[in-house]
């Protein structure tokens, strides 16, 4: 009787153990569905972003670890903001549509392209590529890729290299070419938007006299939660001393971007001396792209000059940015105009914002060698002109937006600006002009009024606009 017992007692244990089993497996179910809302929710709240304060610089008050910075705490003379004061807590948090995203299928259905290849004596990197995309809180999964041609294709690329019709290149008897698959996918995979240019230089070319192709078959896929815009501030000044503009520009932009989670990088070393030292920008900003490229860090980066300061901090980067029909705009500037024919209607660059992609990197790298292959022009303002010049010289149009001057590279101070570009002029007039707009406004109250919906509206009215009705920028001397 005792061993009936004892083995009723082991299948009650069993029983037991079985259904703490299912418990967990339900649990978990729960768990990973929600997942999706947690995670998204989760960067929807405020979580001051761990910033390393940059070289040489303190805090201003150790007992105000949200608050300006210096190099100097000794001789400090109070006058740096301390900008959470500004920020409304509503602004901070990221207002995202979790109902609808949930909404969403976790796929779309498969889609195939035919992209033509290409055949040219110009290299692939000034060729304008095919585009595939996807939708919004959707990227691009890579199901096949195969680039050749197949037999009795008579639907797909039917013009030989000269441009005419020639059943000879087109029909043949057996598959023609190779799998390319894990080529397109380290090109495209991940990606919201990705675009292909199809050349023999790429390619081996196994099929000689045969009109090719490349032949895509892709997936959208839902991205698992609503992700964050990862974006990285930079700025540079070699020489920056206590109670000066470009110190306040460095603790404003430090405060500002541990306020909205964005990383902000303060360099302070010219490593490139034997060129003109307004070049560290762009060299500044290659390595960035790279950065951003190499370890997927950044999504976006954002150059500020050292005479910059925050008028309104409740304003985030992310306002800016291109819409959703956008996906081609990889560059965001400012319109720049003194006045004068001889310095006109051009960008400033004295706020960059540029997306992480391969375009902003040959971009980069073409500005930064532009003076090498036009040594005839003179370059006044040496990289704003030759970014300005290169954007034209290449036909970017697709590429980037120039914006009104008032959103952030206002040279005269008007409420309802992001920021405040004090150019030109010695840094002591710049740091009289910052105090008595400080002393005029009590630390800048009431110019912060604008809100991130009202700014989206204005910006996405702007980028609306039919392009000849934007700003237009020339080239310059």
């Amino acid at each position: 009787m005792s061993a009936y017992y004892n083995n009723i007692f082991e299948l009650k244990n069993i029983s037991y153990i079985l259904l703490l089993i299912i418990i967990v497996i339900q649990l978990r179910n729960i768990y990973i569905g929600d997942s999706k809302i947690k995670s998204a929710q989760t960067n929807s709240i405020l979580v001051k972003k761990e910033i390393k304060l940059p070289i040489g610089f303190v805090l201003v008050d150790e007992e105000v670890p949200n608050g300006p910075i210096t190099i100097d705490r000794e001789k400090d003379d109070g006058t740096k903001r301390k900008l959470i004061d500004l920020v409304r807590k509503e602004e901070i948090k990221n207002h995202f549509d979790y109902s609808s995203f949930e909404k969403l299928e976790n796929s779309l259905p498969k889609q195939e392209e035919y992209i033509c290849e290409i055949r040219t004596k110009y290299r692939p990197e000034v060729l304008k590529g095919y585009d595939i995309s996807c939708p919004e809180h959707y990227v691009i999964k890579i199901e096949k890729s195969f680039y050749g041609r197949y037999k009795h294709d008579k639907k797909n690329c039917l013009m030989d290299k000269d441009k005419e019709f020639n059943i000879k290149s087109i029909d043949i008897d057996k598959d023609c070419g190779e799998d390319k698959t894990r080529n397109i996918k380290e090109l495209c995979e991940g990606k919201n938007y990705c675009s292909i240019t199809v050349t023999h230089h790429q390619y081996k070319d196994k099929c000689p006299k045969i009109s090719k192709y490349l032949h895509v078959e892709y997936q959208c896929i839902k991205e698992e939660y609503i992700k964050k815009e990862k974006i990285s501030i930079i700025s540079f000044y070699n020489s920056i001393k206590v109670n000066t503009i470009e110190e306040h520009s460095v603790s404003e932009f430090y405060q500002y971007a541990k306020i909205h989670g964005y990383d902000f990088t303060f360099e302070n070393l010219n490593y490139v001396a034997g060129r003109q030292i307004y070049f560290v920008k762009i060299y500044n900003l290659i390595y960035k792209i790279m950065e951003g490229l190499k370890y997927n860090k950044y999504n976006w980066v954002v150059w500020v000059d050292s005479d910059i300061l925050v008028l309104n901090p409740n304003i985030k980067i992310e306002t800016l940015l291109p819409s959703e029909k956008m996906k081609k705009v990889n560059l965001i500037v400012a319109y720049d105009y003194w006045g004068r024919k001889d310095i006109c209607c051009g960008i400033n660059a004295g706020v960059i914002i540029m997306r992480v992609c391969q375009w902003s990197l040959d971009m980069l790298m073409r500005t930064i060698t532009y003076a090498y292959f036009n040594p005839e022009e003179e370059l006044r303002l040496p990289e704003q002109i030759a970014l300005n010049n290169d954007l034209i010289q290449k036909n970017e149009t697709e590429h980037y937006v120039v914006v009104p001057p008032e959103w952030f590279n206002t040279r005269k101070i008007v409420k309802g600006s992001f920021l405040y570009h004090i150019m030109g002029g010695p840094s002591d007039e710049k740091l009289k002009i910052w105090h008595k707009f400080l002393n005029d406004t009590n630390n800048g109250q009431g110019w912060n009024d604008l809100t991130n919906e009202e700014f989206r509206k204005q910006v996405l009215d702007y980028y609306e606009l039919p392009k000849e009705k934007q700003y237009q920028i020339r080239l310059q001397e």
